[in-house]
């Protein structure tokens, strides 16, 4: 047994401390020095894991909102590419309308002529079973492919015009085979009186950015609609886009488009004169209520029709 005498005046204490217990109070005294260190070790460890955490979490936050970005740029540039092949198209099934209608006039001038048949610019059957130019081929390669189409069947349908004339004039040589000849003016008048309710350029439709390619003319169901100018019918039909429609050939590189008619009062090859009616209007193809879409094309490509509605352009 240990004795301890406190340093004092006062009476001596003895404080007796059984010497098994020295290692016991030894591991007591270790324990209080090491526990709060290795507290506080284990408290910086975890704060250390805390702090990666967060970062983590901040750098994770980033990403997601790096690719939500991502997403919404991704989303927008969809938008602008559907509304870019919505607006090719509509330029298509304009061009293929009056593809239609110039392989028409171009066979019957041959037959009139006794000339052989043509192979035509556009032939449904000759593209069965095939790639070529159709759906799964890019939206501008088939407006380029359809815009060449019609520029070689113009050039033939006016060779063949041209061929015509001059064996008729050398035919009779008379002046009433030359009154016969179509008359062709520029269009510049409005088909049909009414709100403009969608302007030519980008507009939104059904949600989505579109560019359109003429005017919407508001008017009551079957309302007649009138030609713009002297020309010829070229095409006359059903377009999945345009529904029931009239295309008009005006010469000088014009011609002019009525769709979404509820019916067609004109059909391919015939002569019409400013004002006469190519087609009552309605919703047909891809319309939200009935109207007029209103269109004008020069040397092969959609231009605004106001100014010449409005007698703008000299």
């Amino acid at each position: 047994m240990t004795q301890w005498t406190p340093p004092s005046q006062r009476p001596v204490m003895t404080l007796s401390i059984p010497r098994a217990w020295l290692p016991l109070l030894a591991l007591a005294a270790a324990l209080a020095i090491l526990f709060p260190a290795t507290l506080l070790q284990r408290n910086r460890a975890l704060q250390a894991e805390l702090d990666r955490a967060t970062e983590d979490l901040t750098a994770t936050a980033l990403r997601e909102r790096d690719l939500e970005d991502g997403m919404v740029r991704q989303h927008r540039q969809l938008q602008e590419a559907q509304a870019q092949l919505e607006t090719m198209t509509h330029q298509i099934d304009a061009i293929e309308l009056q593809l239609d209608g110039v392989d028409f006039l171009a066979g019957q001038l041959r037959e009139s002529m006794g000339l052989p048949p043509g192979s035509g610019t556009w032939d449904p059957a000759a593209n069965a079973g095939q790639g070529g130019p159709g759906a799964s081929a890019p939206a501008t390669d088939r407006l380029a492919q359809a815009h060449l189409r019609l520029l070689t069947g113009m050039i033939e349908f006016q060779a063949l015009q041209q061929k015509a004339a001059q064996d008729r004039a050398a035919a009779s040589g008379s002046a009433a085979e030359a009154a016969a000849a179509p008359s062709y003016s520029r269009p510049a008048n409005w088909p049909a009186r009414g709100e403009v309710t969608s302007s030519f350029g980008w507009r939104v439709f059904r949600g989505t950015p579109n560019y359109h390619t003429g005017v919407d003319i508001g008017l009551p169901f079957g309302t007649p609609v009138q030609v713009t100018g002297d020309g010829m019918v070229v095409g006359a039909g059903w377009q999945p886009s345009y529904g029931w429609s009239v295309l008009v050939d005006h010469g000088q590189g014009y011609s002019s488009l009525y769709a979404h008619l509820s019916q067609t009062l004109a059909k391919v090859g015939d002569r019409v004169g400013l004002g006469d009616a190519v087609g009552l209007s309605g919703s047909s193809g891809n319309s939200t209520g009935p109207h007029l879409h209103y269109e004008i094309w020069k040397d092969g490509l959609v231009i605004d029709p106001r100014p010449l509605m409005d007698g703008s352009i000299d």
